[in-house]
């Protein structure tokens, strides 16, 4: 017969020595050794992250994606009098949400609209002016 202090001894062996068996949810894992398979439930929280690990390299082009549009791209031709402007874009589908920017037209506040398959609408406050930079970024 073993006594209790003899098998808290070749337990505290084991664990020294790393020969431990827990369930996979108590696992428990030395730093950056943990995979794919023992992620649970897919779930990476944002608890589970480092500061600045998330970089815009790391996040799927087709999530979101910004795109500068110079006067007379892409449907983006700003004269100083037109004030709406469809854009083409193979990204957009009825569900994007789009954010939209203007270089160097303060006064000028723009929005997307209606956004449909490969296509957007841009409706401005007051016409922008004639070589202005249009910026965008799509989220689906």
């Amino acid at each position: 017969m073993v006594s209790n202090v003899t098998t808290m001894m070749i337990a505290a062996a084991s664990l020294v020595a790393g020969a431990f068996i827990a369930s996979p949810e108590l696992r428990a894992y030395a730093a950056n050794t943990v995979g794919s398979a023992d992620i649970i439930d897919g779930q990476v929280k944002t608890a589970d992250l480092a500061n600045s690990a998330v970089t815009a390299a790391k996040i799927n082009q087709n999530f979101i994606s910004s795109k500068f549009l110079f006067d007379g791209q892409g449907g983006w031709n700003p004269d100083g009098t037109k004030k709406a402007f469809t854009i083409s874009d193979s990204r957009v589908n009825a569900l994007s949400g789009i954010v939209v920017n203007l270089t160097f037209a303060p006064s000028t506040i723009c929005v997307a609209q209606t956004p449909g398959s490969g296509a957007f609408s841009i409706g401005c406050s007051t016409p922008p002016p004639n070589g202005v930079t249009l910026h965008y970024t799509v989220i689906n």
